[in-house]
């Protein structure tokens, strides 16, 4: 929990990499934290063109671990 509540105060200067390993990193683990996993998709959708393939299957895998349904994010990823 305190790395996610460390790395959601600097979600301005996460680049696509990093953003892609945290959530699945924290699906990996089994750790939902809310914060992370409520702002991602913003910050994913917003620069949906600076993300690489295997990055964001990193992403909808994450999402999908949890079975969370989340539109916009994945119409983002899909279009």
């Amino acid at each position: 929990e305190k790395i996610g509540d460390a790395v959601c105060s600097k979600a301005a200067s996460l680049y696509p990499r990093a953003i892609a390993a945290l959530l699945h990193a924290f699906a990996e683990v089994d750790i939902r934290h809310g914060v992370l996993f409520y702002n991602a998709p913003t910050k994913v959708a917003a620069g949906i063109a600076s993300y690489t393939t295997d990055e964001l299957a990193m992403v909808a895998r994450a999402y999908g671990a949890f079975q969370m349904v989340h539109l916009p994010l994945f119409d983002a990823i899909t279009e």
